[in-house]
């Protein structure tokens, strides 16, 4: 008896549902109606501002300057990494405060065009530690406190990479003009030339050290060879290779020294050293979207908006006017 009294109440709460549901229907397919009359009577007007619309995005995607990233690898040399990291926050600060001054100095008369510099050590932790034995027990006691990838990022680990990754983001493509007076100026600092100097010259006595050791034990290897070519039979013979086999085994260690310190005399012929440089490089991670197409859609959608505001003001003077 209970569930048939019920009937009646669901069949009115299924009717009124559907009702409501039909009418909102009814005013998507109107308000669909009056969308489409709208486009239809000022399909002219449409038309044109999608014309126009196509006209300034072709003349944008053409002649308007995009931002551009620009990659370069550095060497800082003579213990200057803090001051390299300390010279590309004080040009983002400026950049930010707009001190065209600075920048004008730093840059020259295309200052405006950059927009932003990054730095990042190139992670070598191999060449680091292969570097002394010092290094290899530093190594192990800041790993063993704290987070191998943690370790390996911070600041303070960091410095002490050879490479850095400084990353210019510059509008327009005129990047390697800028980014060479913004290394100019990096490298007119007095006190790291005046380290250059002496370590330019500290090079060149090493090299010239070396290549007198060398020349010093190839003339022991000349006669020791003699001597053991006359000798061959004498008991002496073994003590003396395995003499040979130690100068020879120096001679070795002493090219390998000769052709690190040339390398580091090629490094140190710049405060801070471009290795090399990638220019002009489109950001693929962003999405970009043709303004032939951009233009056109907001000039029809801003036409739609002033409409729509004139309907609805009217709309409301009519309602207002209702008593």
């Amino acid at each position: 008896m209970d569930n048939f009294s019920k009937h009646p109440s669901e069949e009115v709460d299924l009717g009124y549902l559907f009702n409501r549901i039909g009418r909102f229907l009814k005013k998507c397919v109107k308000a669909l109606f009056l969308i489409i009359a709208f486009f239809i009577k000022y399909i002219i007007i449409i038309v044109v501002l999608i014309v126009i619309g196509f006209g300034l995005g072709y003349y944008v995607d053409n002649y308007s300057k995009e931002n551009y990233i620009n990659e370069v690898i550095v060497v800082p040399n003579f213990e200057s990494t803090d001051y390299l990291y300390a010279k590309v926050d004080a040009l983002n600060a400026k950049i930010s405060l707009k001190d065209e001054d600075y920048l004008k100095t730093a840059i020259g008369p295309h200052f405006k065009s950059l927009q932003e510099v990054k730095i990042e050590p190139i992670i070598d932790v191999y060449r680091f530690v292969s570097k002394s034995k010092e290094n290899i027990d530093i190594f192990k006691t800041l790993s063993e406190n704290q987070d191998m990838k943690e370790f390996l990022e911070e600041s303070i680990t960091s410095k002490n990479y050879k490479y850095h990754r400084i990353t210019f983001v510059i509008k327009g493509e005129n990047s390697k003009e800028i980014i060479g007076a913004i290394l100019k100026s990096f490298n007119d600092n007095q006190h790291f030339k005046k380290y250059q100097a002496v370590a330019q010259k500290n090079t060149q006595i090493q090299i010239s050290e070396n290549t007198e050791t060398v020349a010093e034990i190839d003339s022991i290897l000349k006669s020791m060879a003699a001597s053991l070519a006359q000798k061959a039979d004498s008991p002496v013979f073994i003590n003396a290779s395995g003499e040979l086999y130690d100068f020879l085994k120096r001679k070795q260690e002493l090219l390998n020294e000769r052709l690190e310190l040339q390398k580091q005399q090629i490094d140190q012929s710049e405060i801070i050293k471009k290795v090399s440089g990638s220019y002009n490089i489109v950001d693929l991670e962003t999405i970009r979207i043709s303004k032939k197409i951009v233009y056109p859609f907001l000039l029809v959608l801003l036409f739609c908006g002033v409409f729509f505001a004139i309907f609805s003001y009217k709309k409301l003077k009519h309602i207002a006017k209702e008593k």
